[in-house]
C-alpha cells in the first residue's frame, strides 16, 4: 500500500461516518387520539416560547441525526421533520422543544470523535377544543302559539343553588359582543361562597357572581363551558295591562314549572320599572323569567304578597341589565334621573305623610318555614325619606330606610340586628291617606332566605 493510499484511510476511519436519522415517542397523556394524516402541519416551539391556547400533553417525542461526514452538519432542522412524524402519530398538533444536545460522535474508527451529532426531545400537545359559542339570540319568528313560545324561553332557563341551601331560578341572556350571563335575584346568591348553575341538560356548572344590585335584587352571574341559548328579550314598552304572560322557574324545586296570568300594572320603584302580574309566583321562582306571548323575556320574577292572591312583582329586565352592566363595570348602579309627575291633582298621600307608629299582621317563610307574627314600625319622615325602627313579638329587630314617591315608599330595606344580622329589601303602599302601610320584602336572615309581607295601621 501506497503512503498515499494509508493516508487516505486514516482518512476515511477518522473523519467519515455514516448518516442516520431515528426517532421513537412515549405517550403520556391520559387519552390517546387518532393518528394525524401526514398532510397535518405540526407547529413548534422553541424554548422561550408558549403556545397562547389550551393544550393538552400528550406524549414525548425523541429524534437523532448523525452526519455522513465530519465536514456535515447537525442541527435542530435536521431532526425536525422527525419529532414531526412522531407527533402526528400521536394525534398532536404541536410540539413544544424541550433539550437540543449537539456533540461530536465517533467516526468509522470509534476511537475518534468528528462527527456532528444532534438529540432533540419536544413534548408533543393536542389543542383543547374551545367550546362551542352559545347560539344567538338573533330575533327569532314569531311563536305560532303561547305554548312555542314557553318552550322557547323554558331551553335559556336555569336552576340555581348555592352552598347556603337556597334555590332560585336563572335565565341566560347574552351581554356584551357574544358573551352570555345569567340573570337572577340578589337574595338567591347573596352571600354565597359557591353558586352552582344547572341548565336543561341536568349538569351542574360552577357560576361567578359578576355584579348585585340588592336595591333591586337582582344579580349577574357568569357560567364557563356551558352551552345555553340566550333567551330573546323584549321591552316592558310594548306591555300593556291585561296582556297574557308566563313564569317560569323551579317553583317548590321543580324546575321549570310554567304558570300564566296577565300583566296588572307596570309600576315605577326605586328606579326601576316593576311588572305587577297575576301569574302564581313560589318559593324557587326567584330570578326567573317573565316572559310574553312574542317568546320574549320582559322581567325578572322577585316577589309576591303572601298574604294576598295573585299579587306578584318582576322587575323590567332592561331595567336590571342596565343596572348590573353599570356595576360590573363602576360599582355602581347607572341612576336615571326621576321622572316628571303626571298633571295631576297630588293627594296628601302623595306628598307621603307617614311619620308615625304603625302596627300589624306580618307572615311569610324562612327557608320553607311558614311564620306569623306582630311587627311594629316607628317611621320618621323627612321630606321624601324615612327612617324607622321596626320590632316583632318573635324577638326580632332592626331598622328600615326608603323613599316615599307618588304613595309608594321606594328603595325599602330593612336591616334584622337582633337575634342575628339580615338585609330585605322591598316596598310599601301608602294606603288611607297614611293610616296603612301595606308592603313585602325578601332577603336574608340568620343566613337563611325570608319573604315576608305584612299590613300595619297607624296606633
Amino acid at each position: 500500500m501506497t503512503m498515499r493510499a494509508f493516508v487516505s484511510l486514516v482518512l476515511i476511519l477518522v473523519l467519515a461516518g455514516c448518516a442516520r436519522t431515528k426517532a421513537f415517542m412515549v405517550p403520556t397523556g391520559p387519552a390517546q387520539y387518532a393518528a394525524q394524516p401526514p398532510s397535518k402541519a405540526i407547529e413548534t416551539y422553541v424554548p422561550g416560547q408558549k403556545p397562547n391556547r389550551p393544550y393538552d400533553e400528550v406524549g414525548i417525542v425523541k429524534a437523532h441525526y448523525s452526519a455522513a461526514s465530519a465536514w456535515g452538519s447537525a442541527d435542530l432542522s435536521d431532526v425536525l421533520p422527525n419529532l414531526h412524524a412522531k407527533a402526528r402519530d400521536l394525534g398532536a398538533d404541536a410540539i413544544i422543544i424541550a433539550s437540543v444536545n449537539r456533540y461530536l460522535g465517533p467516526a468509522l474508527n470509534p476511537l475518534y470523535r468528528t462527527i456532528p451529532n444532534v438529540e432533540a426531545s419536544a413534548i408533543a400537545i393536542r389543542y383543547r377544543s374551545a367550546p362551542p359559542p352559545p347560539p344567538s339570540a338573533e330575533a327569532l319568528p314569531r311563536p305560532a302559539s303561547f305554548a312555542e313560545a314557553v318552550e322557547r324561553v323554558t331551553n335559556s332557563v336555569v336552576r340555581i343553588e348555592t352552598d347556603q341551601g337556597r334555590l332560585g331560578s336563572g335565565v341566560v341572556v347574552a351581554m356584551e359582543g357574544s358573551t352570555s350571563g345569567v340573570l337572577t335575584a340578589a337574595h338567591v346568591v347573596e352571600g354565597a361562597a359557591s353558586v352552582l348553575v344547572m341548565p336543561p341538560d341536568g349538569r351542574p356548572y360552577a357560576a361567578t357572581i359578576l355584579a348585585t344590585d340588592l336595591d333591586t335584587d337582582v344579580a349577574l352571574l357568569t357560567i364557563h363551558g356551558a352551552s345555553v341559548r340566550p333567551a330573546q328579550l323584549g321591552s316592558v314598552d310594548l306591555l300593556r295591562p291585561g296582556e297574557e304572560v308566563a313564569a317560569i322557574g323551579a317553583a317548590m324545586g321543580l324546575d321549570r314549572t310554567v304558570t300564566k296570568g296577565i300583566v296588572s300594572a307596570i309600576r315605577p320603584l326605586g328606579g326601576v320599572r316593576v311588572i305587577q302580574t297575576d301569574a302564581a309566583i313560589n318559593p324557587g321562582n326567584s330570578g326567573g323569567p317573565l316572559l310574553t306571548s312574542r317568546g320574549e323575556v320582559v322581567g325578572l320574577n322577585i316577589l309576591k304578597f303572601q298574604d294576598a292572591q295573585g299579587v306578584a312583582f318582576a322587575i323590567a329586565v332592561e331595567d336590571a341589565i342596565k343596572r348590573l352592566r353599570a356595576i360590573a363595570t363602576t360599582g355602581r348602579p347607572k341612576r336615571e334621573p326621576p321622572t316628571a309627575p303626571p298633571a295631576a291633582p297630588v293627594s296628601a298621600t302623595s306628598q307621603g305623610i307617614v311619620t308615625g307608629t304603625y302596627a300589624g299582621p306580618i307572615s311569610g317563610t324562612q327557608s320553607g318555614r311558614s311564620f306569623s307574627m306582630q311587627v311594629t314600625f316607628t317611621i320618621v319622615q323627612a321630606g321624601d325619606s324615612i327612617s324607622a325602627t321596626w320590632t316583632t313579638n318573635g324577638g326580632s329587630s332592626g331598622t328600615a330606610t326608603g323613599t316615599v314617591i307618588h304613595g309608594e315608599i321606594s328603595d325599602f330595606r330593612a336591616t334584622q340586628a337582633i337575634p342575628c344580622p339580615g338585609v330585605f329589601s322591598g316596598s310599601m303602599v301608602v294606603e288611607q291617606d297614611g293610616k296603612k302601610l301595606r308592603g313585602a320584602y325578601a332577603g336574608t336572615g340568620c343566613g337563611e332566605p325570608v319573604t315576608a309581607s305584612f299590613v300595619v295601621n297607624r296606633q
